[in-house]
């Protein structure tokens, strides 16, 4: 793993627009946490997403920006 790659899955909480392989990071991880909201992650990706460090909960304040703010 590259030391950018290390760095950026450590916490699972990528800044917004981190691509990496053609994969926009923040919407993969969101993706993920919905699926699991709705009981469509198998206990084994769960299980991988929680070995990576996985954040299930967003704090408030990291969702998106509001419209208009840089």
């Amino acid at each position: 793993m590259t030391e950018h790659q290390n760095c950026t899955f450590r916490a699972l909480r990528p800044p917004t627009g981190s691509v990496i392989d053609g994969i926009q990071l923040s919407q993969a991880l969101h993706r993920a946490r919905k699926r699991r909201r709705l009981g469509r992650l198998t206990a084994q990706q769960i299980s991988d997403l929680d070995a990576l460090g996985m954040h299930w909960e967003v704090p408030k304040g990291r969702g998106r920006p509001a419209p208009g703010t840089p």
